[in-house]
């Protein structure tokens, strides 16, 4: 099974360095410090086996997203339907709503009633 890490690094005026100010990982993933240089923490990431899957920047850091092993995709079928009306059967019930999101075991809807619902994709029975 993949093991993942996100982690987030920040640009610190005071000492001109960029460090680590957010860090979540799998359960396989090495423990970073927070406040960690973040030239550090990637070295120590690719050491234990993490590659850079995605990384973004704004005017403040940079955002990491980094994976060991196969990285698991979302299936086709749900991130083709991101933003529109969705039907999905679970054998706890049927939900209706928008398509919000397609993680790689996890899918967001967005119901008519205004709730967040956060649906495993091993659960869904059937999408239309």
């Amino acid at each position: 099974m993949a093991e993942y890490v996100v982690m987030r690094c920040d640009f610190v005026p005071l000492n001109g360095i960029i460090v680590v100010t957010a860090y979540s990982g799998s359960a396989g993933a090495p423990s970073i410090a927070l406040g960690t240089d973040a030239a550090v923490a990637l070295q120590i990431l690719d050491n234990s086996g993490f590659e850079i899957q995605d990384a973004t920047s704004d005017a403040n850091g940079y955002s990491y997203t980094l994976y060991t092993g196969d990285q698991v995709t979302p299936p086709p079928y749900l991130v083709d339907r991101i933003g529109e009306s969705v039907t999905i059967e679970t054998d706890a019930g049927t939900i209706t709503g928008v398509l919000q999101l397609v993680g790689t075991d996890v899918i967001q809807v967005l119901e008519p009633t205004g709730d967040i619902l956060l649906i495993p994709i091993p659960s869904i029975n059937a999408v239309y």
